[in-house]
Protein backbone atom coordinates (compact mmCIF):
# COMPACT_ATOMS: atom_id res chain seq x y z
CA UNK A 1 0.00 0.00 0.00
CA UNK A 2 1.33 3.43 -0.93
CA UNK A 3 0.54 6.77 0.63
CA UNK A 4 0.19 9.45 -2.09
CA UNK A 5 2.28 12.01 -0.20
CA UNK A 6 3.08 14.24 -3.18
CA UNK A 7 -0.61 14.52 -4.12
CA UNK A 8 -1.60 15.28 -0.51
CA UNK A 9 1.12 17.93 -0.10
CA UNK A 10 0.31 19.53 -3.49
CA UNK A 11 -3.41 19.72 -2.65
CA UNK A 12 -2.63 21.17 0.78
CA UNK A 13 -0.42 23.88 -0.72
CA UNK A 14 -2.85 24.66 -3.56
CA UNK A 15 -5.88 25.15 -1.34
CA UNK A 16 -4.36 26.47 1.89
CA UNK A 17 -6.97 24.76 4.04
CA UNK A 18 -6.16 23.14 7.39
CA UNK A 19 -5.28 19.48 7.06
CA UNK A 20 -4.25 16.77 9.49
CA UNK A 21 -3.48 13.13 8.83
CA UNK A 22 -4.24 10.08 10.91
CA UNK A 23 -1.66 7.39 10.22
CA UNK A 24 -2.28 4.19 12.14
CA UNK A 25 0.61 1.90 11.41
CA UNK A 26 3.24 -0.23 13.10
CA UNK A 27 6.60 1.35 13.82
CA UNK A 28 8.89 1.74 10.78
CA UNK A 29 5.99 1.68 8.29
CA UNK A 30 5.39 5.00 6.53
CA UNK A 31 8.04 6.81 8.61
CA UNK A 32 9.47 8.55 5.52
CA UNK A 33 5.98 9.55 4.34
CA UNK A 34 5.09 10.82 7.82
CA UNK A 35 8.24 12.92 7.87
CA UNK A 36 7.47 14.37 4.42
CA UNK A 37 3.97 15.35 5.52
CA UNK A 38 5.24 17.00 8.70
CA UNK A 39 8.07 18.75 6.83
CA UNK A 40 5.37 20.33 4.65
CA UNK A 41 3.28 21.56 7.59
CA UNK A 42 0.78 18.70 7.77
CA UNK A 43 0.56 17.33 11.32
CA UNK A 44 0.13 13.58 11.71
CA UNK A 45 -1.55 11.73 14.54
CA UNK A 46 -1.65 8.08 15.61
CA UNK A 47 -5.42 8.09 16.25
CA UNK A 48 -8.46 9.61 14.59
CA UNK A 49 -9.53 10.98 17.97
CA UNK A 50 -6.34 13.04 18.31
CA UNK A 51 -6.68 14.28 14.72
CA UNK A 52 -10.30 15.32 15.34
CA UNK A 53 -9.39 17.07 18.61
CA UNK A 54 -6.66 19.04 16.87
CA UNK A 55 -9.11 20.21 14.20
CA UNK A 56 -11.63 21.19 16.88
CA UNK A 57 -8.99 23.28 18.66
CA UNK A 58 -8.04 24.86 15.34
CA UNK A 59 -11.70 25.85 14.84
CA UNK A 60 -11.79 27.38 18.33
CA UNK A 61 -8.64 29.33 17.54
CA UNK A 62 -10.20 30.59 14.30
CA UNK A 63 -13.24 31.81 16.24
CA UNK A 64 -11.02 33.72 18.67
CA UNK A 65 -9.19 35.35 15.75
CA UNK A 66 -12.48 36.33 14.08
CA UNK A 67 -13.80 37.88 17.30
CA UNK A 68 -10.57 39.80 17.82
CA UNK A 69 -10.58 41.13 14.26
CA UNK A 70 -14.19 42.35 14.62
CA UNK A 71 -13.27 44.26 17.78
CA UNK A 72 -10.72 46.45 15.97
Amino acid sequence: MELPVKWIVDAFKAHGKPLVMCLRYPKSVWEAEKQQLEDNGIPTFQTSELAAKSLAKLCEYGEVLRKLSKGK
